[in-house]
Parts: structure tokens; C-alpha cells; sequence
């Protein structure tokens, strides 16, 4: 993603990425034509690259999986004492695709900066690690 993000500032676009939420934002100016061609040709680079793969949706089945990983993420903040945001239902998280994380407390800022090492160290939300966990669980 920061790659794309430095790929259409080299062609004029000042975007802001948000790793965990999967997006990037910008003001386009008017030029959305333009931003499209260049977020085009910035994603095939990045692919050619080795640095990205191509945007695919999740699944609705890939986001009931990140839910209930996020469920213990979400408990393991709690836990710990962690600062945390409310975890919305299912069917809103379905329906927002999947666009609530429980880290959302450290990018509001109720949490610092400075917490969130301890964060990562404590509750990781890495669904790689996660997802198997939830699979395997049943």
C-alpha cells in the first residue's frame, strides 16, 4: 500500500493509506480520470513488482473468519486493559465489509502511540496467526 501511496504522489496525488482498513484516500481535484489511469498503472507496478497482489473483496465467509478472529483480539484488549472501541454486531461488520478493526482505539488516538508496541506485543491482529486459530477451534 505504501507503495501506491508514493506511486500516485510521483504522479501528482496527495493520498493518505489506512493499512488496516485496506484504503487510500485523497483529494482528487477533479482529476478522478486521471487518478483512476495512475492508481491503474501504480497497482500493475506494484503487482509486477512483487510488492502487491490485486485488490480482490473478501468473501463474506473470509469476513465471518476475520469477525471471529477480531472476537479474540477485541477479548485479549479487554483483558489487558487495552483502550478499545465497540465491536459491532455481525451483520453490521458484513455489512460495513469488514471495515471495523480493534485497533481502531490506537488510530482515534484514545490510545497513544506510545501503548501500542505493548499493544502488538500483548493482542496481535494478524490475521495470519489468527485465522488458523479460529479455524481450528471450530
Amino acid at each position: 500500500m505504501y507503495f501506491l501511496q508514493q506511486c500516485l504522489a510521483g504522479a501528482g496525488f496527495d493520498v493518505k493509506v489506512d493499512v488496516n482498513a485496506g484504503t487510500i484516500e485523497g483529494d482528487m481535484g477533479g482529476q478522478e480520470g486521471a487518478y483512476d489511469a495512475a492508481f491503474e498503472a501504480c497497482q500493475s507496478d506494484a503487482v509486477a513488482a512483487g510488492l502487491d497482489i490485486p485488490f480482490v473483496p473478501p468473501t463474506q465467509e473470509e469476513l465471518r473468519l476475520w469477525y471471529k478472529a477480531y472476537e479474540l483480539v477485541q477479548s485479549c484488549l479487554v483483558e489487558n486493559d487495552f483502550p478499545t472501541t465497540p465491536m459491532p454486531s455481525l451483520e453490521t461488520f458484513l455489512a460495513d465489509d469488514g471495515r471495523w478493526h480493534p485497533y481502531d482505539a490506537v488510530y482515534t488516538g484514545i490510545l497513544s502511540t506510545a501503548s501500542e508496541e505493548a499493544l502488538l506485543a500483548v493482542c496481535s491482529a494478524d490475521l495470519r496467526e489468527l485465522i488458523p486459530q479460529v479455524i481450528g477451534s471450530g
